[in-house]
């Protein structure tokens, strides 16, 4: 670990929302106050903005969706598969190469765990000729596609569920063909009317047991239709942990899926699903051969993002993507910060309103490996009625000001009425200041360098300065500094308290300049780097990137 010296001075400071080069030496600082701020601010033009580099690798930026609530294109209320192909140009737009559909199988729930069956698609979400053209269209812009796959449960009206509970109501015991795809005593608390009999459940729907053959050869057939006959990218995951909650028998299961997979399609792409906190737990089970895991122990209100950001400790922000690389090694993970049944949206946890919500967003974004963003959380969406449970996150995009304009999806999971806080989509696209722009300019930053997401790093330690993170990234010829200040206004009113001043030391980082930078509070507030000094002056919840 390298170190470097650093102040506090309270200065107020300029930062742009996409990219922008510093003043030149010698040019006297024109930073006006924040009451000097431009009244219409304008998105700058994109050839200004940084050139993009985005590899086609295994790192990405996942877009998940929750069909149904996304967009909808026949105007029966519900969000389809066309209307997911309609939205990919806004997508791409925003900076993101890859989506995950939250499941698309037939099913009752709204999460769509209870699967009727694994090789069909929702009729409310459309057909196959739908899907089809989803999965042409996206790839035609470089977009990659994962669906999701739950093997733990299906809905009782599973054909081998059915064929099970049959056998039993006929012979009074367990047995036929199906008898052993899920497992079932006169002890387990799934109830079979007119039987001693019941069934495990996992969330209270009929568990898989994931050691039968006819199982297994079922999960591999599913694995050929979608990856060959529909053509996806790869799979995401669900609930990999409920699988047998035996760490040991988990990988086990999960290094045959892997095998599996990628003797059908070599390129195929595996994201799983870990409830596990313990980073060093989950880098065991990358022994699988699978690609890439989500990071729990990074993602929601108790995660450790949201708590760093919340007691502004840059310091401890790059100890923890040292301490990750570590741990990880080279294996790719991927940050989320919300998505899960059991993760609330960022706009719901964070404590500072949009520059909080911008500014969690940006150091996800500036950690390594891949990162998930759930569909709507660009735009600050909340759960319906301010109630934070897993029915309540999935409400439709508010497209535009009308809920009654095309393409809203009135999704009704709970009752409540859909709760929205900030602006739509459309008005946030014309505002430079929004937390849809936000995202797209950290998008930007990820897609024009490459080491932001695959670099080596090295935590450089401040000392005297533990809001602000200065790490260092290195991957092939490229190295550049990332400098996070993570300070927040003392003063509500006085945007200033929440700079900093960061002595560094350019024979040690090796950078010329500053190449991008980016605020979460105002696109008018801008950093200013003095290369006589090496010093640098950030603003409250900004990025800045040396090079």
């Amino acid at each position: 670990m390298k170190k470097i010296f650093a102040v506090v001075v309270l200065l107020a400071c300029l930062l742009q929302i996409t990219v922008s080069c510093s003043k030149k030496d010698g040019e006297q600082s024109t930073l006006p106050t924040p009451t000097e701020k431009p009244t219409e601010p304008q998105i700058p033009d994109q050839k200004e903005e940084l050139a993009l580099n985005i590899l086609d690798d295994g790192y990405r930026n996942w877009y998940q969706i929750y069909v149904y609530g996304f967009y909808d294109s026949d105007g029966d209320g519900v969000g389809d598969i066309n209307g997911v192909t309609q939205k990919l140009d806004y997508i791409k737009d925003m900076g993101y190469n890859g989506i995950w559909l939250m499941p698309v199988m037939p099913s009752e729930m709204y999460h769509g765990r209870d699967v009727q069956s694994f090789c069909d698609i929702a009729d409310e979400l459309g057909d196959t000729d739908d899907f089809d053209s989803l999965i042409k269209t996206a790839h035609t812009k470089g977009i990659d596609v994962l669906i999701d796959l739950g093997l733990n449960t299906t809905s009782t009206e599973h054909p081998y569920f059915a064929g099970a509970v049959d056998f039993i109501l006929e012979n009074g015991a367990v047995g036929g063909e199906y008898g052993d795809c899920y497992s079932f005593s006169t002890e387990a608390d799934g109830n079979i009317s007119g039987s001693d009999y019941g069934y495990e459940t996992s969330d209270g729907l009929p568990k898989i047991n994931l050691d039968s053959e006819l199982w297994r050869s079922e999960i591999t057939n599913v694995m050929r239709y979608w990856l060959e006959e529909r053509g996806v990218d790869g799979f995401r995951l669900t609930d990999t942990v409920k699988y047998y909650f035996d760490d040991d028998k988990n990988i086990e299961f999960l290094t045959w899926f892997n095998s599996k997979a990628k003797e059908i399609s070599p390129e195929c792409y595996i994201l799983g699903e870990l409830f596990i906190n313990d980073n060093k737990t989950v880098a065991k089970y990358y022994a699988s051969g699978i690609d890439s895991f989500q990071l729990f122990s990074y993602a929601d209100a108790t995660g450790m993002l949201a708590h760093y950001l919340r007691i502004s400790s840059g310091e401890m922000l790059g100890k923890l993507m040292e301490d990750s690389q570590t741990v990880f090694e080279k294996n790719i993970t991927t940050t989320f910060l919300s998505g899960n049944s059991l993760s609330n949206r960022p706009a719901t946890y964070t404590s500072s309103g949009v520059a909080s919500i911008k500014m969690l967003a940006g150091i996800q974004m500036v950690c390594s490996g891949s990162i998930s963003t759930f569909y709507g959380d660009e735009i600050g969406m909340v759960s319906k009625g301010g109630v934070n449970n897993d029915a309540s996150k999935y409400i439709g995009i508010k497209w535009t000001d009308s809920l009654s304009d095309e393409g809203y999806c009135d999704v009704a999971t709970n009752g409540a009425e859909n709760s929205y806080i900030y602006a739509s989509v459309q008005r946030q696209q014309n505002d430079p200041n929004s937390i849809l722009n936000f995202y797209k300019g950290m998008l930007r930053l990820r897609n024009a360098f490459p080491s932001l997401a695959r670099g080596k790093v090295d935590n450089i330690e401040l000392i005297g300065n533990t809001s602000v993170c200065v790490i260092q990234k290195t991957y092939g010829d490229e190295k550049i500094t990332v400098i996070v200040n993570l300070a927040r206004p003392t003063d509500p009113q006085d945007v200033s308290t929440g700079a900093r001043e960061v002595t560094l030391d350019k024979k040690v980082l090796g950078y010329s300049d500053i190449a991008a930078q980016i605020c979460a509070y105002d696109i008018s507030y801008e950093a200013e780097y003095n290369s006589e000094m090496d010093m640098l002056v950030m603003p409250p919840y900004s990025i800045v990137i040396m090079k």
